[in-house]
C-alpha cells in the first residue's frame, strides 16, 4: 500500500511534533487514517504483523501483501518525526 503522512505540533507555538497522522492512499486499507504518538524509546511500529506492538500504538496492515511483516517504525526524536525502514523486503 501507499501512504502519506502529516505531523501535528503542540499548541505552545514551538515546532515540537506530538502526533503523526498516517493516511493510507492505496491498497486494501485505502482511505484509512491513523494517528500515531510515539513516546521516548517507544516507536510506533508499522507492518503486516498482528503482534501487540503493532495493534496497540502502531499499525497492523495484515491484509496488505505489499507491506513486510516488520516494515518500519515512526519515532519522534528531538521534536522531529522520523520514519525508519526496518528491513522491509518490499
Amino acid at each position: 500500500g501507499t501512504t502519506t503522512t502529516t505531523t501535528t505540533t503542540n499548541n505552545n507555538n514551538s515546532n515540537t511534533i506530538k502526533t503523526i497522522t498516517l493516511e493510507i492512499i492505496d491498497g486494501p486499507y485505502k482511505g484509512k487514517t491513523h494517528d500515531l504518538s510515539p513516546k521516548l524509546n517507544t516507536p510506533c511500529m508499522v507492518g503486516r504483523s498482528t503482534g501487540r506492538k503493532y495493534r496497540n500504538g502502531g499499525i497492523s496492515l495484515s491484509l496488505d501483501s505489499e507491506v513486510s511483516t516488520t516494515h518500519g517504525k515512526f519515532e519522534i526524536l528531538s521534536g522531529k518525526a522520523y520514519y525508519t525502514d526496518t528491513g522491509s523486503t518490499n
